[in-house]
């Protein structure tokens, strides 16, 4: 989530407390957060970076795509 936050916001130093909005994050830079972090095999949806707004709260609601798909019955 760090490397991704970095990338989109094109800043190079942050931490998991600093707020993806006051950092310089909009609705279309969370869009973009979203589609990074699911190619990165991390599944969690735009409304959520709005009601979790750091990376460590966006963390504890993150799901791993692999865990999901493994719990998906054949």
């Amino acid at each position: 989530l760090c490397s991704i936050w970095s990338s989109v916001l094109a800043i190079s130093t942050l931490g998991i407390e600093d707020n993806f909005f006051e950092l310089g994050g909009d609705s279309i830079l969370a869009i973009q957060v979203v589609a990074q972090a699911r190619t990165a095999g991390l599944d969690f949806r735009v409304r959520q970076i709005f009601s979790h707004p750091t990376i460590s709260t966006l963390a504890s609601v993150c799901n791993s795509l692999a865990a999901k798909d493994s719990s998906v019955d054949p």
